[in-house]
């Protein structure tokens, strides 16, 4: 597989890969075809849909990147985990943000936090305590 997939705009690829998965029923289709190629009456059998379903929700996961197909006699779709490590990979290669130390408690949220704020440096916390009803 090739890890190195160039992806011209990060940001409208991540958008586009959230969108794609932004639906039960593609997020289904996507979890079946993580276990293997899989042809658009076989999803809709497997998953309770008709093929006509299905047949819309791939034109959105293809359109995100997320599948590729049909592919062969049998018309089967696979799901493109060589864009899907491209991308994640292309999104934690570089440092973004600077985050103030003592803004947070450990590692993992300071990667949260330069990972979702690209443009901009941290302030402060936003206030993350009990709402009072």
């Amino acid at each position: 597989m090739n890890m190195e997939l160039p992806i011209p705009n990060t940001h409208t690829a991540l958008l586009e890969f959230f969108r794609g998965l932004a639906d039960v029923r593609r997020l289904q289709i996507a979890g079946r075809l993580a276990a293997g190629s899989c042809s658009v009456e076989q999803l809709a059998e497997q998953l309770g849909q008709s093929p006509q379903e299905i047949r819309q929700q791939m034109f959105s996961l293809e359109h995100a990147g997320l599948v590729s197909g049909p592919d062969g006699s049998a018309q089967t779709y696979r799901l493109r985990l060589d864009y899907v490590h491209a991308l994640a990979n292309q999104i934690l290669a570089h440092e973004r943000t600077t985050v103030p130390p003592e803004a947070v408690a450990g590692d993992f949220e300071r990667k949260v936090l330069r990972e979702f704020l690209p443009f901009m440096p941290l302030i402060r916390l936003p206030y993350t305590g009990a709402l009072k009803s």
